[in-house]
């Protein structure tokens, strides 16, 4: 993988990352008092149109280096890396998927599932990613 097309990659996660978080802190613990009530803060909206507007540079980024790195990691012999690799591979179409599913989703029920299908699939890619690079860092 080339070093312009880490540097994408890296940068694009820590902004979806940081948008996620920022939005899931603000979404569940920065309610306000409106005049009927609680309501939602009036950065959430807002926070959530960044975090989608920013995922599709991460997912560019991941297409970018599918060929060059992810294909050719996949027909290598070598196991190192090459599951967690699968595992973000995988976890990525959940995100992807869940996260489209929540935009679309017409009843409560499924609608918190993918909510939770989301959040958890989201919170293994981090860790898996950050292992992941950091096991590939220390290789080298």
């Amino acid at each position: 993988m080339e070093k312009s097309e880490k540097n994408f990659l890296n940068y694009s996660h820590y902004i979806v990352t940081l948008t996620s978080v920022v939005y899931f802190i603000v979404k569940n613990f920065m309610q306000v008092e409106g005049e009927w009530g609680v309501e939602s803060h009036p950065l959430e909206v807002h926070l959530q149109h960044f975090h989608i507007l920013s995922v599709p540079f991460l997912f560019f980024a991941i297409s970018l280096i599918f060929k060059g790195h992810i294909l050719k990691k996949l027909r290598m012999k070598s196991k190192l890396l090459k599951r967690s690799g699968i595992l973000l591979l995988s976890l990525a179409l959940v995100m992807v998927f869940s996260g489209y599913g929540i935009q679309v989703a017409m009843d409560s029920f499924s609608r918190q599932i993918l909510i939770n299908t989301h959040l958890i699939s989201s919170f293994l890619w981090v860790v898996i990613f950050f292992y992941h690079s950091f096991m590939a860092k220390k290789r080298t």
